[in-house]
């Protein structure tokens, strides 16, 4: 008796705690937003230079459609903050000659993608992988060429006007996603962003956007 009211008990408090329809995406949309950290190589986005490691952080938005229960439709946007970049040793060619010096610059990048998203195991706790293909735009601005021989006190040798580029963004993702209620969902799903035809400089980085989601059922039988 003291055993099955155990486990009257645990079925009580998992019908609770857990999510009544884990598996019923079929036809629900799902808004999720955050922050989100990007690690990448950046190359001077003028001249001619070694690339340098960096972040980025911003905030990205996604909305995304269940055609089943495990198969989803995304679409959505980024922003990342300007960020200060120095490159030590860029060349730049002028109508002058070759002006050599170190590369300072505010990065900054936003931009959109869509992607299909497939949750390939679990049930409150899941493991979505897919791939979005978008664009992605990087602007530079306050770029000046330094000369720092003397680093104590860098003398300007070079401003540089404020320039930007359009790119193609291809990104794989895989990640974990915890389904907290009927509605609410956490995730950390890490991207691997390829941008091509890049002239900025920055060709690869890893992004890591921890967001929080929130879903409505539009299908019949649905909330």
């Amino acid at each position: 008796m003291r055993s099955r009211r155990r486990h009257t008990l645990l079925l009580g408090l998992a019908m609770a705690l857990g999510p009544a329809r884990a598996l019923a995406e079929r036809g629900a949309f799902t808004l999720e937003g955050g922050g989100a950290v990007r690690l990448g190589s950046l190359g001077p986005s003028v001249g001619a230079g070694d690339a340098v490691m960096g972040t980025l952080g911003g905030a990205e938005l996604t909305v995304r459609y269940g055609l089943s229960n495990r198969l989803e439709l995304q679409a959505g946007g980024f922003w990342d903050a300007p960020a200060r970049f120095a490159q030590p040793r860029v060349t730049v060619s002028t109508p002058s000659g070759d002006v050599s010096g170190a590369l300072t610059q505010d990065v900054s990048r936003w931009g959109a993608a869509v992607g299909v998203r497939y949750a390939v195991a679990g049930l409150v706790w899941r493991i979505p992988v897919g791939f979005e293909l978008g664009w992605a735009h990087t602007r530079a601005t306050n770029r000046d060429l330094l000369d720092t021989s003397d680093p104590r006190a860098p003398v300007s040798r070079l401003s540089l006007a404020d320039g930007g580029s359009d790119e193609l963004l291809l990104a794989p993702f895989a990640g974990l996603e915890w389904l907290a209620t009927d509605h609410l969902r956490f995730s950390i799903v890490p991207r691997l962003e390829l941008l091509v035809g890049a002239t900025s400089g920055s060709t690869l980085g890893v992004v890591v956007p921890l967001t929080v989601g929130w879903s409505w059922y539009w299908f019949p039988g649905g909330d």
